[in-house]
């Protein structure tokens, strides 16, 4: 029976669709498994190994299934509705699993080999059943299709086509608009239902087409077979070794790229959604193309040839050119931005970058595959085997690639090293099938073979090597670009820091830069360690649980970066420190901090564990006196599963009795929201919080079961230890350190409110974040809420010892702290304390002029009054030596402000010298009728000699000239008697400038 052709438009419709469910499944997979299994290469690349693998036995099952059966296209509705229900299980039963697979591992903890057969035995159980049914779709849908010997290589470039294409739109919709909007259970399980649903529409229209006939069976019935399957030597092998090959080339390419785009747009979620959905759209598009081109299909083999030759030269011939990459990224940024573009511009702009980096590749792979199909069909008998064939020798070849590329090519050949090789394997390929063809001479072989291979050594050794400093300088965090005036030479020219260290590892590209007197590490161009820059915080993240927490024995430290917490840590006297690092290679980069820091991987207290947090966590039998969680921006994939309910809940469940959790977070490249929704997501796990921020960008949550109970003794003892690394600071006491708290949970909760919290399977943070990272912002949630000493600090300003309140101003003040709001509330208890303390007078004033809300600190002062340990006059004298040495001018308001408690302290103890002093503020401040109204309303407490009527006369003179009135302002002068000979050149300029004018 003839195949309608309505049917079969409609069949190929859903067969888009279902490319875009697969690779819906495909992006959630791997964020289930990163849950699961942990988010190291190894685990990774499991996960992505059974995937494939799926692929390739149900494209070799499903083949001759396909030729045998009557009714493929009801054979393929069942396979989407298998592929549909076994995910939906697969969801729904994802916490079943979990337990079940920690129950597990408990017997057999990594990095034991028994422990990988649990994790593939998981991954094999859960994903088998949808991937090799995913995997029999293309074979089963070439039967139902009819396709005959001469139209099946168009016939499979339309199907591959339509697939790839839907599944380019899934990527782009599962990273982009599904997973954020949605979470990970209701876009996985909707991309199920479209399954079941397709599939049962598929069986409906097969009932309406009936049975169709089996494929021939003998050569008479059999179109000839071209002439170039005899020539090809060993064709049945030849072309499914050449898919192999081709699919492993591919994936290594795709791993590079993976990390190529990682240091050009910064290792987001969204990153990598660009970089699969620029991928397959290459391949779709070379697919849809292959259908025009006649030699494809007449001489498909030499085809082949030809397009892995050219997509192998085009690689060579480009690679060189990716070191540019960095700085085309930035022209585009500013394109972006100096037309106001948002992030969806952005991602766009950056999507159609990326299309252009790689499409000469993937359109030649879109190309290979068709044409390696159409091969096999004239090789082999049915319509199925053909396509099975070609298809799971290419996925095998595509799980061999990613394999080996991310655990052995990145590591030991480097990313310009893998490209090469990709190439080379491309080539080699290409070369290995043309020496297949009988056609062509020995003599015409051996010329052709090494004119290719003398080609590829030349451009892999003559082109200049890649200038590494420009692919790991972070392009992408300087927001803003650098406009076409600036050309390339000029960029790279503009860079002067010296690279110690490089390594593309596994999990990611680790340098070390040395930039004079800093030294910056950085993973995959983000800096997550320096000597100076982070200095502060990397210290206080190891000091501040050795201080708060009495007699600590067992820590936990969450991210190794350049080993400063861990040295910060091993200062006190824990029995054992366990230290997780995900990555090899940042142990081996903070080899060059040592010279600065000592190697504390030699201390006998520490065990160095390589191994992703969540797994340690899950495993580890020990309880924690302390765990310190030092994770890279949660905009960063992968990173944001350390900031969970499920990653706290797990925490605490670590947490020995009164232990403590230390975690980082930053105010800086994110937003207020982004920020809230951490805190909202800490305080859901514990009841008590206190928050310190160490430096303008750096946040530490201390959180706990229990009430933190503070001993001095304890304190004082606990301090000595970390002197040597805190006093270079300015911190020089304990309570200096306890001064640095921001807020804590009672302050927190109220300012927050209710909203959203971050979790594994919604995962707010991994996609607001690079959108709050984009904007390039500075949360400032802190900035302006109030605080208040009886808020539950662990040390109140109002006990805090004079010395540490002066080690705090100069400390914030340095790291430009001094402006938060909470700074009101330390200011507040120092005046009450010493209203006229020069130091106190000088933190104050700095305060003044760094935060605009001035008017904040000057109520708060006042409102405070003057306790009994000090004469109002002392207060009085204290705000009014605030305003006069700070901002200038000063501002009316503040004076006026101040004006009530002078006049208050005037009628016990009046001062003349203060009366005045305050009504030439009113005059600097612009308020000529409030001066002269206030020396008329304290003229009775004003002296009556000649030197404070001179000293009232020239405020006077300033006044009337001011509101211009010459004659008055005149007369005023007159009889002012300057205080200094500055003053006196000031009031006889202004003289001559009033006799001027009258002239």
């Amino acid at each position: 029976m003839t195949p309608p052709r309505a049917s079969l438009a409609i069949v190929a419709v859903l067969f888009f669709v279902s490319g875009l469910t697969g690779l819906v499944y495909e992006v959630i997979w791997a964020k289930y498994f990163a849950l699961l299994l942990g988010s190291t290469a190894h685990a990774q690349m499991g996960v992505l190994a059974v995937f494939m693998g799926g692929l390739a036995v149900g494209a070799a099952l499903f083949g001759g299934v396909a030729d045998r059966t009557t009714r493929p296209l009801a054979l393929y509705g069942w396979l989407e509705i298998a592929i549909g229900l076994s995910a939906a299980a697969f969801a729904l039963g994802f916490d079943l699993l979990t337990q079940g697979y920690w129950r597990a591992l408990a017997s057999y903890p990594p990095p034991s080999v028994a422990s990988r057969l649990v994790q593939v035995l998981a991954c094999v159980l859960t994903m088998g059943v949808p991937t090799v049914c995913m995997g029999g779709t293309l074979p089963v849908l070439a039967r139902a299709f009819g396709l005959s010997r001469a139209g099946f290589g168009k016939g499979v470039a339309l199907l591959y086509g339509l697939n790839s294409a839907g599944a380019a739109t899934g990527a782009a919709a599962a990273g982009f608009v599904l997973v954020p909007r949605w979470g990970l259970d209701t876009p996985f399980l909707a991309a199920a239902a479209v399954n079941v649903l397709l599939g049962l529409w598929v069986i409906r229209l097969s009932r309406l087409r009936g049975r169709v006939t089996s494929p021939p069976s003998s050569e008479e019935t059999t179109p000839p077979r071209p002439a170039f399957v005899a020539s090809v030597r060993g064709a049945g092998w030849v072309i499914p070794l050449a898919a192999g090959l081709t699919g492993a080339a591919a994936m290594i390419y795709e791993v590079a790229w993976i990390r190529l785009c990682s240091l050009v747009l910064g290792s987001s979620t969204y990153s990598f959604s660009i970089m699969l959905t620029a991928f397959i759209i290459g391949i779709a598009t070379g697919s849809f193309v292959f259908r025009l081109v006649v030699p494809g299909r007449r001489e498909p083999v030499r085809f082949f040839v030809r397009a892995a030759l050219a997509s192998a030269a085009v690689v060579l011939l480009c690679v060189p050119l990716y070191e540019q990459l960095p700085y085309w990224f930035g022209r585009l940024l500013y394109e972006v931005r100096a037309r106001q573009g948002g992030f969806a511009t952005y991602q766009l702009a950056s999507l159609v970058l990326w299309v252009l980096v790689m499409f000469p590749l993937t359109f030649s792979n879109g190309l290979i595959f068709p044409a390696l199909a159409h091969a096999a069909a004239q090789v082999h008998r049915g319509v199925g085997r053909p396509v099975s064939y070609v298809l799971a020798a290419n996925t095998l070849g595509t799980i061999a690639g990613t394999v080996a590329c991310a655990l052995y090519f990145l590591p030991l050949l480097g990313l310009e090293g893998t490209f090469h090789l990709a190439a080379g394997l491309t080539l080699c390929t290409a070369l290995a099938v043309l020496c297949a063809d009988r056609r062509l001479s020995v003599r015409s072989l051996a010329l052709r073979c090494s004119a290719a291979l003398a080609a590829f050594l030349a451009l892999v050794v003559g082109s200049p090597r890649w200038d590494l400093r420009l692919l790991v300088a972070g392009e992408f965090r300087r927001h803003v670009g650098f406009p076409p005036s600036i050309s390339f030479s000029q960029y790279k020219n503009g860079f002067e820091a010296g690279l110690m260290y490089y390594r593309d590892g596994a999990t990611g590209t680790i340098s070390v830069e040395d930039a004079g007197m800093e030294r910056i590490l950085r993973a995959n161009g983000k800096t997550e360690a320096s000597l100076v820059g982070d200095r502060e915080t990397q210290l206080l993240l190891g000091h501040l649980p050795g201080i708060l927490v009495a007699n600590p024995q067992r820590a936990l430290l969450i991210g190794f970066g350049s080993g400063m917490t861990a040295t910060a840590v091993a200062r006190h006297p824990f029995a054992h420190i366990d230290v997780v690092e995900i990555s090899p290679e940042m142990i081996e980069a903070a080899a060059y901090f040592r010279d600065w820091l000592g190697d504390v991987l030699a201390d006998s207290r520490v065990a160095l564990h390589v191994e992703d947090a969540r797994t340690f966590l899950f495993r580890t039998p020990y309880q924690y006196d302390v765990i310190i969680s030092e994770p890279s921006n949660p905009w960063v994939a992968g990173v944001s599963s350390l900031f969970s309910m499920e990653f706290f809940d797990q925490i605490r469940a670590r947490l020995a009795p009164r232990g403590v959790l230390v975690q980082w977070f930053h105010t800086y490249e994110t937003s207020t929201e982004v920020v809230r929704t951490l805190l909202r997501t800490v305080l859901r796990s514990f009841p008590h919080v206190h928050l310190f921020q160490s430096n303008f960008g750096d946040l530490l949550l201390i959180a706990s079961m229990d009430a933190l109970q503070l001993r001095a003794e304890a304190l004082t003892l606990a301090y000595q230890r970390a002197r040597s690394d805190l006093e270079p600071l300015g911190l020089r006491r304990a309570e200096s350190v306890l001064a640095l708290e921001l807020a804590t949970a009672p302050r927190l909760r109220s300012l927050l409110g209710d909203g959203s919290v971050h979790r594994d399977r919604y995962p707010l943070l991994e996609y607001m974040a690079p959108k709050a990272f984009f904007a390039g912002d500075f949360a400032d949630l802190f900035q302006s809420v109030a605080t208040d000493d009886r808020d539950g600090y662990l040390l109140p300003a109002a006990q805090m010892p004079h010395e540490a309140l002066v080690d705090w101003a100069a400390y914030t003040d340095r790291l430009d702290l001094l402006r938060q709001a909470n700074s009101i509330r330390i200011l507040q208890a120092w005046f009450a304390r010493s209203p006229v303390s020069p130091e106190f007078r000088k933190a104050a004033t700095q305060y003044l002029r760094a935060e605009p809300r001035r008017l904040r600190l000057i109520q708060a002062l006042t409102s405070s009054r003057c306790p009994s340990a000090h004469p109002l006059v002392d207060c009085a004298r204290g705000l009014v030596e605030v305003l006069a040495t700070g901002p200038y001018p000063p501002n009316a308001r503040f004076v006026k402000e101040v004006e009530t408690i002078v006049l208050e302290a005037a009628k016990h103890d009046p001062d003349p010298a203060l009366l005045v002093k305050l009504a030439s503020l009113y005059v600097h401040a612009s308020d000529a009728d409030a001066a002269l109204a206030f020396l008329e309303r304290t003229q009775a407490e004003l002296p009556n000699n000649d030197a404070f009527a001179g000293r009232t006369a020239c405020v006077r003179g300033a006044a009337w000239e001011q509101l211009g009135n010459r004659t008055a302002a005149l007369q005023s002068y007159q009889e002012c008697v300057p205080a200094d000979p500055e003053e006196a050149k000031q009031i006889e300029a202004a003289r001559a400038r009033l006799r001027a004018s009258g002239s």
